[in-house]
């Protein structure tokens, strides 16, 4: 038996994350239900989960509704038959976002998301656990002494160690997947706090394995999972977006608007037709991942809206 947690900002990451890491909490979700796997869930994560929801689902799709292009008119080449193809294309994908996002926005209020429906699965499965004035007054006690883990004028990380040092039987080692800072080795972030670590092998006589990432926990205990090495280092990306204010991703989503990415959709036709059978993805992804095309990719880019334009000519001429 295995028993695992799994820290808050694991969970909210769903709300971030692509369909296939969506596709990794299902095997996660598999061998909870078979038993494996005992999932404990403190009451203090379930209810940040619940109150931290909304204010990610504000900020990603705000990402989202600034994701769409504008082609920017200028007079020395408004007159090009090229301008009339990008400008039809950019009209139609821009009436595609809008619906796709009207749909979000019901599902997000309805509560009908893909990664609502994995939580709201994985939590009926899991051990939850009640906080007690006796786990509340410990956590205090920890924290007003300064002891880790725990951020400035919150009780929660305490809250949810003491819960774990309460319920783990002794000698049960702890699997343990979160990227908080707070539970992490000042020198290096890939190992657990030494204090924390010292203090469990005190009290449990047992070891804590930490993992960043749940991409990480499934390839060490469940290698048949396939998780590829591009999976992890996307959720790292992901966690540097993360370090972002709420205002410098709204900066990096302006920047990203105005580069040459509304051209992919020109390059690739199908992109435009089939934006709103990508909902189900964009239901697990809230931020949309933007690449800034090399001067070899422009380069083509541009001659494919060339030959298009020509095209565009051609038959004005027939």
């Amino acid at each position: 038996m295995i028993y695992l947690f799994i820290d808050t900002n694991i969970y909210l990451k769903l709300y971030e994350f692509n369909k296939n890491e969506l596709y990794k909490l299902h095997e996660l979700n598999k061998n909870v239900s078979e038993g494996k796997i005992e999932l404990i869930l403190p009451e203090q994560v379930k209810d940040e989960v619940k109150r931290r929801r909304e204010k990610i689902l504000k900020t990603t799709l705000e990402l989202l509704e600034r994701s769409i292009p504008s082609f920017p008119i200028c007079p020395i080449y408004h007159d090009f038959p090229e301008v009339k193809t990008i400008t039809n294309l950019e009209r139609v994908l821009q009436a595609k976002t809008k619906v796709l996002i009207d749909k979000l926005k019901k599902q997000i209020r309805s509560k009908t998301l893909n990664a609502d429906s994995i939580i709201k699965d994985l939590f009926s499965k899991a051990t939850l656990l009640k906080l007690t004035d006796e786990i509340y007054t410990k956590a205090k006690r920890r924290f007003e002494r300064g002891n880790p883990p725990g951020k400035s004028g919150s009780y929660g990380d305490a809250i949810n160690w003491e819960t774990l040092l309460q319920y783990v039987p002794e000698k049960e080692d702890l699997f343990f997947v979160g990227g908080d800072i707070d539970f992490v080795s000042p020198l290096d972030k890939n190992y657990f706090s030494e204090f924390l670590t010292d203090e469990w092998y005190s009290e449990k006589k047992s070891k804590i394995h930490y993992f960043e990432y749940i991409t990480k926990f499934l390839r060490n205990e469940y290698p048949e999972v396939k998780i590829r090495k591009s999976d992890i280092e996307n959720e790292k990306k992901i966690n540097v977006l993360r370090a972002y204010s709420d205002e410098q991703l709204r900066e990096l989503s302006e920047r990203a608007r105005r580069n040459l990415l509304f051209l992919e959709a020109i390059k690739e036709s199908k992109f435009v037709k089939q934006m709103e059978s990508q909902l189900d993805i964009i239901k697990g992804v809230l931020i949309p991942e933007y690449k800034i095309p090399d001067s070899e990719t422009v380069r083509r880019l541009l001659e494919s809206v060339k030959r298009s334009g020509h095209q565009d000519e051609n038959e004005q001429k027939k």
